[in-house]
């Protein structure tokens, strides 16, 4: 979306599973995966920047702590 770094794990380095965006109690709203487009879904990372503010516009305020490896 903002094509800022998204410390994605898999980009990093490491398995899928230990992105960030794995953790349960992180919730990516619908409207903003809608925003990708269709060729770049499954493919594309959203940033936790714009996740939190995403988050922050719908009403579910969403604090993500970013894993470190």
């Amino acid at each position: 979306m903002c094509r800022a770094q998204n410390q994605c794990a898999i980009t990093l380095g490491h398995s899928a599973d230990s992105c960030w965006c794995h953790d349960p109690n992180v919730s990516v709203p619908a409207n903003l995966l809608a925003k990708i487009p269709d060729v770049l879904k499954g493919k594309a990372c959203i940033c936790q920047k714009c996740v939190e503010e995403e988050s922050t516009k719908t009403g579910r305020v969403q604090q993500i702590s970013p894993k470190r490896w």
